[in-house]
């Protein structure tokens, strides 16, 4: 499987995962409680009925794929690179998916298969972006949010990085976080979270 695009936006390793927000503590089973119940509540939403790529020609396609990349991008919850095509490298010659000689109908199949599955995983993320968030407890855990981005990324349909941790602003003085900004950071981190397990139910047999 080749990524024709690599977007220069990943930082792994880079980024520290956040804790949970101050609440009171859950032990493990209420945690696995939490997190299967947010996950049920999710799959009743993942019914999804995509466009008819069939029916159209290879530059709608194309112009479908590149906006549904680019929302998915714009999320914002993970880090999202390239589409990823069943290709072989020498099939892509240059930027926007354009054939080597020769492969024109080979390129043209890659994408059209992978159009649904771009255009599904696109639809989820903004319908798990759009739902209020509720309990984080389980969903910012670093271990289920490792989990998240592994599963997330087994899909392979794009290429998938970390999960995007905000950055606390410096409000105390010397230019440095006060624990409020702090706070305020981790509670965005875990709303990303959230999101991110939404989007891992909402996938589930995509």
């Amino acid at each position: 499987m080749i990524s024709i695009r690599f977007l220069p936006l990943f930082a792994l390793g880079c980024a520290t995962l956040p804790t949970a927000p101050d609440e009171t503590p859950l032990d493990d089973d209420q945690l696995e409680d939490n997190l299967e119940d947010n996950r049920e509540d999710n799959l009743e939403d993942n019914d999804f009925e995509g466009s008819d790529f069939d029916a159209m020609d290879e530059q709608q396609v194309r112009s479908i794929l590149w906006d549904n990349l680019f929302t998915l991008q714009g999320v914002e919850v993970v880090q999202v690179g390239d589409l990823l095509l069943d290709l072989p490298e020498e099939a892509i010659c240059a930027y926007n998916w354009t054939p080597c000689s020769g492969f024109d109908e080979v390129v043209e199949e890659a994408l059209r298969e992978a159009a649904p599955r771009l255009e599904a995983l696109s639809h989820f993320a903004n319908v798990a972006t759009n739902e209020a968030p509720t309990s984080r407890s389980a969903t910012c855990a670093e271990d289920v949010i490792l989990e998240n981005i592994e599963q997330l990324a087994d899909l392979e349909i794009v290429q998938i990085g970390d999960l995007n941790v905000a950055e606390p602003e410096h409000n105390c003085p010397y230019d440095v976080p006060c624990d409020e900004d702090i706070a305020a950071a981790n509670e965005i981190t875990c709303e990303r979270a959230e999101v991110l397990d939404r989007i891992v139910a909402l996938t589930q047999g995509l």
